[in-house]
């Protein structure tokens, strides 16, 4: 398993709210704050980092639950990152907690229904399990460790059964991480509420601007789609020149026997 490395600069912030919480608008905004880079999913993804998130989560799952993460197993990946965000640090909370005692933590909130809609739309949307994004897995390495990985953090959150049991994890994580975290290092953050609340936590001055507002999953299912269309296109440019021979082969037999028949 990748890790036990050294850490390059200090855990900072520790965000531990689920996704589709205003994760990505608080990565933007954390950024603007002067901190130096926020690690979420879509690093994971980028920088083919799911075989080591597969193989921690089974750590934490079945007889083997009781194996926590330590410091060194995350700076191995994190130790260029100052702050963690979105499914890693949701899945990992005590375990981030325990490991960056020094860090702020910052829970991010929303209403209960409206974050179930969302994740049925996006996340938890019953397109992901179509053979359409199933299939590629066999066609792409790299997408496959990652559909691995997906594969992972749906059955330890939401036992692959959102509609059953997504608003249920929904409380049970938020009040685990509001009994996990001291009240003085834990601010629970809406995105409605603006920059005022979060600079105050962070000991930071609220920048000019309104705080980032962001709707970019569909720029997300958009990349999605494309990536998606440049792998089957690959895979049947690839069957394509394998069957070209056979086709030439058979060109050439027609051929000949056309002109027998002159």
């Amino acid at each position: 398993m990748q890790g036990r490395g050294e850490r390059a600069i200090p855990m900072e912030v520790v965000v531990l709210g689920l996704c589709r919480t205003g994760t990505t608008s608080i990565k933007i905004a954390l950024k603007q704050l002067g901190y130096n880079d926020v690690y979420d999913t879509q690093d994971i993804w980028e920088k083919d980092h799911s075989l080591f998130w597969t193989k921690a989560i089974e750590r934490k799952q079945g007889q083997r639950a009781s194996i926590t993460m330590a410091r060194d197993d995350f700076d191995g990946i994190l130790g260029n990152y100052d702050c963690i965000a979105d499914i890693p640090a949701a899945i990992f909370a005590r375990d981030l907690v325990e490991a960056y005692p020094e860090a702020k933590v910052v829970l991010t909130i929303r209403d209960e229904q409206s974050w179930y809609d969302s994740m049925v739309e996006t996340v938890a949307n019953p397109r992901y399990g179509s053979a359409y994004y199933r299939l590629p897995r066999y066609l792409d390495a790299q997408l496959a460790r990652f559909l691995r990985f997906c594969d992972e953090y749906s059955n330890i959150l939401w036992h692959n059964d959102f509609p059953r049991y997504g608003k249920q994890l929904f409380r049970d994580h938020n009040d685990s991480v509001r009994q996990l975290v001291a009240d003085d290092n834990l601010l629970e953050f809406q995105a409605s509420q603006g920059w005022e609340p979060l600079c105050k936590f962070l000991g930071k001055q609220v920048p000019e601007g309104p705080y980032p507002r962001t709707h970019n999953w569909r720029t997300y299912q958009q990349e999605d789609d494309a990536y998606m269309q440049m792998i089957y296109k690959a895979f049947f440019k690839r069957v394509a020149l394998a069957m070209s021979p056979v086709a030439l082969g058979f060109g050439a037999w027609w051929l000949g026997f056309l002109r027998s028949e002159i």
